[in-house]
């Protein structure tokens, strides 16, 4: 059985990988593009999910000491060296949200 979720947590489950993309398009960025940590390339991916290619992956963060709680996240991967940066899936569930209003 499916797990129901509600509020931000049901918006970010319907995010789309172009909803991502655009979400990371829009940012104010004063550096012309979003640069890895470590290698300074800016090439990514944005993994999709395996069982619905139009959304990204979900990567649960736990937290420490809160059994059965964590911060959801997406994530991109550097292309060049595998390194990731993680974006709070509630803050593109809320600019979605303030989007559809």
């Amino acid at each position: 059985m499916e797990k129901k979720y509600s509020g931000l947590s049901a918006i970010a489950k319907k995010v789309t990988v172009d909803d991502l993309g655009n979400y990371l398009l829009g940012v104010k960025n004063l550096k012309n593009g979003i640069f890895c940590y470590i290698c300074g390339s800016n090439e990514w991916d944005l993994h999709r999910n395996p069982e619905d290619r139009e959304k990204p992956v979900i990567v649960t963060l736990p937290l420490p000491d809160k059994e059965g709680l964590g911060v959801w996240v997406f994530y991109m991967m550097c292309k060049n060296c595998g390194g990731m940066h993680f974006i709070n899936a509630n803050k593109i569930a809320s600019w979605l949200e303030s989007k559809s209003k």
